[in-house]
């Protein structure tokens, strides 16, 4: 009997932590501060929203909102990248949770992200 190996699924993100992305739809900015492969149900339990009917198996992103105090939890499709902020210059009260600034508007993270 052969055995059966476990593979695990490789995604190809189009975002990285500490980038800068805005929202298609919604037209706000935010920045990267994790992914997931594909939707992580897991984070149902801990934000109390519905779960999405499509999208569930492309990059998933943990982005904090700029100008706001919470983060949110985006499809790939639903992002852009954003051209009119450096990351130096994002305002987010956890943003010293995941990044710190080395001066001459670079950031870097405090962790290794996922």
């Amino acid at each position: 009997m052969s055995e059966r190996l476990i593979v695990p699924k490789i995604a190809y993100a189009k975002f990285a932590p500490g980038q800068l992305v805005e929202h298609k739809f919604l037209q706000y900015r935010g920045l990267v501060v994790d992914l997931d492969a594909e939707f992580d149900d897991s984070i149902l339990a801990i934000t109390n929203v519905e779960a999405p009917t499509q999208n569930l198996d492309m990059p998933w992103y943990h982005i904090l909102v700029e100008g706001e105090r919470h983060a949110a939890y985006i499809a790939e499709d639903n992002l852009i990248p954003a051209d009119t902020l450096e990351p130096a210059e994002f305002e987010h009260p956890m943003l010293a949770e995941f990044f710190h600034h080395q001066g001459h508007g670079v950031i870097s993270a405090l962790r290794n992200l996922n």
